[in-house]
């Protein structure tokens, strides 16, 4: 009687580590990503924080690095909750010793994990910086209109 109990607990407990395993309905952790956000010039980052707006925090800097040309490496990690705002749209300025998210764009593709964003050292440089991809975008606009009326106007 006693091997036959043995035996049967023995069965019960290698066909259980046997069976199909599911994740459905378990909740899976999603982790937070990390970025690379370079600077032209070394930006005044003070806080070891990611903020959007004022107080929101989104995320933190995990490393600051100097590079060659005056260039500077920040490592990011921005919090999952917060990876729908991570697209190629995404730049990050320093202010009041904070990194700020902001975009230069109303809708984007998604970044990848890793991707390398661009940075600004203040406010002054990402509004410059929209200010003269909109010109840019506006005369490369201009120019490609024109070349297909001429085309269109010498046939």
């Amino acid at each position: 009687m006693k091997r036959s109990l043995i035996a049967l607990l023995m069965f019960v407990a290698m066909t259980a580590g046997c069976s199909n395993l599911s994740t459905e309905g378990i909740n899976l952790p999603v982790f937070d990503k990390i970025y690379y956000v370079v600077f032209e010039g070394k930006p005044e980052l003070s806080k070891g924080t990611v903020y959007y707006g004022d107080a929101l925090e989104i995320g933190s800097i995990l490393s600051q690095q100097p590079g060659a040309n005056n260039l500077y490496v920040a490592k990011i990690s921005i919090l999952n909750k917060y990876n729908d705002m991570m697209k190629d749209t995404a730049v990050f300025y320093a202010g009041d010793g904070k990194m700020m998210y902001d975009s230069v764009g109303e809708v984007g593709k998604p970044l990848t994990e890793g991707a390398k964003i661009l940075g600004f050292t203040g406010k002054t440089g990402v509004l410059w910086f929209k200010t003269k991809s909109k010109v840019k975008s506006l005369s490369e606009a201009a120019v490609n209109k024109a070349q297909d009326l001429y085309n269109k106007a010498v046939k």
